[in-house]
Formats: C-alpha cells, sequence, structure tokens
C-alpha cells in the first residue's frame, strides 16, 4: 500500500514521505492545471478587450487610457511568457513606468501644467529616432539569440525597440506616432500569425484600422490647433 511505512527504520520513513510528497504533488497538478487553464483562457480573452478600448480611447485623446493600458500590460505578460516573446514581456514592464509618466504627462505637460495638445515632430528627430530604433532592435536582438531561447528574436525585438519610439511620442502627443504604430501592427500580425496567437491575430486587425483612424483624429485635432489655437496664458 502507498502510505504503510516499511520496518527498515529510517529508510521506511524517508519512502513513506517521498510517497506522501508524490501523491501531493498528483493531487495539486490534477487541482490546480484546470484553474490555471481557465485563468490563461480569461487572460487571453479580456486583454484583447481591454487593449481596444484603451486605444480607441488614445484615438480620443481620453486621459484614462493610460491607466487602462497599464492594467493590460500586466495582464498580456500571461499571454507573452508562455509563448517565448521575452522581449514582449520586458516591453510590457517598461510601458508600466512610461504609463506612469504619460498619465501624468497628458494631464499636466501643456504650458503652464496644462493638458498636452497633439504637436507634430521635426525632420531631424524623426530620422534620429528611427536610427535609435533599429540600432536598439540589432542589439536587443543579439542578446535574445545568444543567452535565451527566445523564438522570432530580430523580428519580437525590432518590434520593442520601435514600440518604445511609438509609445515616447504618444506620450508626448505628436502625430507621427500613429504611423509608427501602424508599421508597428502590421509587422506583429505577422508573428502573431506564426505563432497561433488568434485573439491577437484579431486584436492585430482591429489596431490597424484603430491606427488609421487615431491619425485622421489628431490630424484634425492639430489642424484646429493651428487654426484656433490656445491661449497661452500669463
Amino acid at each position: 500500500m502507498i502510505f504503510s511505512p516499511t520496518s527498515n527504520g529510517r529508510r521506511g520513513s524517508k519512502t513513506f514521505i517521498n510517497e506522501i510528497f508524490v501523491l501531493l504533488l498528483v493531487t495539486s497538478t490534477y487541482t490546480l492545471t484546470p484553474l490555471y487553464m481557465s485563468l490563461s483562457l480569461f487572460i487571453q480573452l479580456a486583454y484583447p478587450v481591454l487593449a481596444v478600448i484603451t486605444v480607441w480611447l488614445d484615438t480620443r485623446e481620453n486621459v484614462w487610457a493610460r491607466p487602462l493600458s497599464l492594467l493590460g500590460a500586466v495582464l498580456s505578460l500571461g499571454i507573452y511568457y508562455p509563448a517565448k516573446l521575452y522581449a514582449r514581456c520586458l516591453l510590457n514592464v517598461i510601458s508600466i513606468f512610461l504609463n506612469l509618466y504619460g498619465w501624468y504627462q497628458w494631464l499636466y505637460g501643456g504650458v503652464h501644467k496644462t493638458p498636452l495638445q497633439v504637436s507634430k515632430t521635426d525632420g531631424p528627430t524623426l530620422v534620429m529616432l528611427v536610427i535609435a530604433g533599429n540600432v536598439m532592435a540589432i542589439g536587443l536582438g543579439r542578446l535574445l539569440t545568444l543567452y535565451s531561447d527566445a523564438d522570432l528574436a530580430y523580428w519580437d525585438a525590432w518590434h520593442m525597440a520601435f514600440w518604445l519610439v511609438a509609445y515616447w511620442m504618444l506620450v508626448q502627443k505628436k502625430l507621427e506616432s500613429w504611423l509608427f504604430w501602424l508599421a508597428l501592427d502590421i509587422e506583429y500580425f505577422g508573428v502573431c500569425c506564426y505563432k497561433a496567437l488568434y485573439p491577437l491575430i484579431v486584436l492585430r486587425v482591429v489596431y490597424i484600422f484603430l491606427a488609421i483612424h487615431g491619425y485622421r483624429s489628431w490630424r484634425k485635432s492639430y489642424d484646429n490647433l493651428e487654426h484656433y489655437p490656445h491661449p497661452e496664458g500669463p
């Protein structure tokens, strides 16, 4: 019987303890596996919905996009980590701090601590951002290839590098950020198809349309500011 210790003293006690450990391990596996699978399924279903709401709020220049984006970054770790997309996981950790910064910027980043308004990025700055993004992507891709079992290391690294560029522009309310998001969404659509992350495939398609809508909406806001600029105050 599994619970009967032998008569060999210490050896019997050790065998008995091992048998108890195995039984507990098997029992916990059968108990926790359905719970883990249910949580994983919940995250895969909830995250796309939350992400779409967040980006839609971004297109409306609504500051509540920042805390919702922070929550989404935490949830999506449950999707990207099991898929071994480690650069994307690191990206989500960084985004927590960027969202806190962006939350403040959108509320008080304008003239005299007023809400931040949409603006354009000058040509030289755009060139420098593109160069910096590619340098980061190459370096990170090399690190992931050498020191991890990451899949699609360079594609994931490229996405991370330019996500940082696009997000920095977003929290600064730069109009061109939506063009970066559009390119990123098209690239990651292919990654999600390859990894069979079906909820994220649908999400990327929605993101593509939201990026187009976001650019048009922010362009309209920028044009209105050009014609009817806000007073800068005393």
